[in-house]
């Protein structure tokens, strides 16, 4: 798969939640690494101690966020896994229920009678699973296929970026 392809989709999953989140981190990085490098400040420490400390602070925060972020998403993935084999499970053990489930989720998204029982018929396994879970949970179909360590990642940088904004004034003074 090209490069340009894998980031369309990924692209197509941020929603304006995982823009929020993000800007939630950043802004936290930049209110805990002010506290600590000012309030050592404050206390008369070096200003080398205050630095060490902010970045300290800075990998203890992104750690704490991108593990808060990947077991997050992780619990969710697996009460949805868990709710995939539930419903793979009544499909084996009631396939008419369950087709004439499938068959008024289309039915309610406006397709007639006929063709709706038609595509409930003919719809892979893994389309009809989806299908339930958007209905019954509410679920936004890109949401079935997260990327828990991907979102990590971006938390964590998140606030990196704002634990930095304090640190580089007093590495800048230095300079000049």
């Amino acid at each position: 798969m090209p490069y340009g392809s894998r980031m369309a989709g990924w692209a197509t999953r941020v929603t304006g939640f995982e823009v929020r989140r993000l800007a939630g981190h950043v802004n936290e990085g930049l209110l805990v690494g002010a506290g600590v490098i000012e309030g050592l400040t404050l206390a008369n420490y070096p200003e080398r101690a205050a630095v060490i400390a902010g970045l300290a602070t800075l990998l203890a925060g992104a750690v704490s966020v991108a593990s808060g972020s990947y077991a997050e998403m992780r619990s969710e993935q697996d009460a949805l896994d868990s709710f995939l084999a539930e419903e793979e499970r009544l499909r084996e053990l009631s396939p008419q229920e369950e087709l004439a489930e499938l068959t008024e989720i289309y039915l309610a998204k406006g397709l007639p009678a006929s063709l709706a029982r038609e595509v409930a018929e003919h719809l892979p396994v893994r389309e009809a699973l989806a299908e339930h879970a958007v209905s019954k949970l509410g679920i936004s179909p890109t949401y079935l296929d997260p990327r828990p360590v991907l979102a990590a990642v971006l938390m964590a940088l998140a606030f990196v970026v704002g634990a930095l904004a304090p640190s580089a004034p007093c590495s800048w003074r230095r300079t000049t």
